[in-house]
């Protein structure tokens, strides 16, 4: 279970995530997969991957997401080179706003990603002092409470906090921000959907309604997981539900 939420983890971390996470706890990972995978037979190690988080986010909330199975593995990795993070924008809103589009999601489904369950031992392996969750098995709209109604400032700061809606100043990609009364943590990434009014406000919805959030999830996850899926110009394979196992 630890294993497969850390992948979950990593597909849909945010850049600093992406520059930072190690290689050893990468090859870890893959590695244990690796195993799985000789047991399993007939199965891409791209597929194992997305599975494993399909699974992890099943086990930790009633989020019930589907497989579509099909990927294949990739002979060597020179192709990925053009992957790399782009991190060169310092200011978390607009950072937020270019992975929604180059993701391909709405801004719903975008906040409701920012929720996944993230351990601390996971936080402190990328560089950070911890996480908004005491608890990484579940998956709910606990986040949303946790990042709306307590006060932050930035880790090291000696000002003080700003009550109410917003912070003492903006917040900064590399950040990262301590409740001035609980043992939480947030990132920059996370303050953004905090300081803009648009991200803010589908926040509140998803605090008052966890059906909502739960829907939202599922709808960003399985999207962004099933991007590379591609049928034609425009179509996906996991379009078609003969494509789509029921886990």
């Amino acid at each position: 279970m630890d294993l497969v939420r850390d992948i979950s983890d990593v597909l849909v971390a945010d850049p600093r995530v992406r520059c930072n996470v190690t290689h050893a706890l990468l090859l870890q990972m893959i590695n244990q997969l690796a195993t799985i995978q000789a047991q399993a037979g007939d199965i891409s190690m791209a597929d194992l991957i997305v599975l494993a988080g399909n699974v992890a986010l099943n086990e930790a909330g009633e989020v019930n997401l589907d497989f579509c199975p099909g990927r294949g593995d990739a002979a060597d990795g020179s192709k990925s080179q053009d992957l790399e993070p782009r991190n060169y924008i310092v200011d978390p809103i607009q950072n937020a706003r270019d992975n929604i589009k180059v993701m391909g999601l709405s801004d719903y489904e975008y906040v409701a990603l920012a929720a996944r369950p993230r351990s601390a031992a996971y936080m402190k392996g990328l560089g950070y002092t911890g996480s908004w969750s005491t608890n990484p098995s579940i998956l709910d709209n606990t986040y949303f409470d946790v990042l709306l109604n307590l006060d932050y400032l930035p880790v090291g700061s000696s000002q003080q906090p700003h009550l109410g809606r917003g912070l003492v100043k903006p917040p900064t990609i590399l950040e990262e921000y301590k409740a001035t009364d609980a043992n939480v943590y947030m990132t920059g990434f996370d303050m953004a959907i905090r300081y803009n009014p648009i991200l803010r406000a589908i926040a509140q919805n998803y605090l008052s309604n966890n059906d909502m959030f739960m829907h939202h999830f599922k709808e960003g996850w399985t999207k962004l997981m099933n991007a590379d899926r591609f049928d034609g110009p425009y179509g996906n394979l996991c379009h078609d539900p003969n494509n789509i196992i029921t886990l």
